[in-house]
């Protein structure tokens, strides 16, 4: 082998490398890709999540860039016969750095899916316990102002009574005046008897 053949075998080992490097940068691209969907359909996702996935596809867009680029470089050195490793390792080794910065991001922004989302019917039985609460509430409410007014009523009823049996007590008492009759005596003279007062 030449010095020629040799410099193109390098040359076609760092790209092909390179080009491994933006194969997985798309595949993980795909999967990010998959994975936000099922995110933002079933989960609730903090900031965070959204943060490192941009993160994510910036990384994986620029290390795509950086392999072109390097690439794109390496083919014009070799089409000039200018061609040494020292031409495109620098954007290569930045391509492989974007490309595992976007795996780390990719793999914090997987750690931050959040919690599920509620479906409709969780949503509806989250509702129905609330009502049911809300009306187990305004009954126990309701039956202790019923318990109130069935015990002003007991009392009411009881001073009703006891007027009754003074009234009865003022009735049947002799009276020294003729004038009226004891059936029937004046609110003045039951409030002026001790045995008139309930």
């Amino acid at each position: 082998m030449t010095i020629d053949d040799d410099k193109r075998a390098a040359a076609g080992l760092l790209s092909n490398l390179s080009g491994f490097i933006v194969s997985a940068c798309l595949a993980m691209l795909a999967i990010e890709g998959a994975l936000l969907t099922f995110v933002v359909g079933n989960r609730v996702a903090p900031p965070g999540y959204f943060v490192m996935s941009v993160l994510a596809f910036f990384a994986f867009v620029s290390s795509i860039v950086c392999g072109g680029r390097g690439i794109t470089k390496t083919a014009e050195a070799l089409a000039k016969g200018q061609w040494v490793v020292s031409i495109a390792s620098g954007t290569f080794n930045a391509q492989a750095g974007l490309a595992f910065l976007g795996l780390i991001c990719f793999l914090i922004s997987a750690l931050l899916v959040g919690a599920p989302k509620e479906t409709e019917i969780q949503k509806s039985l989250t509702e129905l316990t609330v009502e049911t609460q809300a009306l187990q509430a305004a009954m126990k409410a309701h039956e202790l102002s019923d318990g109130t007014v069935v015990q002003d009523i007991k009392q009411l009823g009881q001073r009703v009574e006891k007027l009754e049996h003074a009234l009865n007590k003022c009735a049947q008492k002799p009276k020294s005046s003729a004038k009226r009759p004891p059936s029937s005596p004046s609110p003045a003279t039951l409030n002026k008897g001790k045995d008139c007062t309930p």
